[in-house]
């Protein structure tokens, strides 16, 4: 009993660890989508914008996002 509880640990780990691994790549990657984008915008601080604010100035007068 006590093998099938460390393999299920270890395997629930694994997961874990590699579901970090994806949200960090996630993070990174939609991190540079936005300061390409506000960039683009002419933005300068893009690193400054919290996503509330960012997604306030893309919204236009009919509340559509770009």
């Amino acid at each position: 009993m006590s093998d099938q509880f460390d393999e299920e640990t270890e395997d629930l780990l694994t997961t874990i660890e590699q579901v970090e691994e994806t949200l960090t790549i996630m993070t990174s990657v939609v991190g540079h989508l936005k300061e390409q984008l506000l960039g683009q915008m002419g933005l300068v601080d893009a690193r400054e914008m919290t996503a509330e604010e960012f997604l306030e100035y893309c919204e236009n007068s009919e509340g559509v996002l770009h």
